[in-house]
């Protein structure tokens, strides 16, 4: 049970890195684009 749990949050963390970079990416064309 702890190894799926540590799986989780593992997947988990890397979702919330993704979706940071794309916000960032995001944020950097439109500061560009101006």
């Amino acid at each position: 049970m702890a190894e799926t749990l540590k799986t989780l949050i593992m997947l988990d963390a890397t979702y919330v890195v993704i979706a940071i970079m794309t916000v960032l990416v995001f944020v950097y064309l439109e500061l560009k684009s101006q």
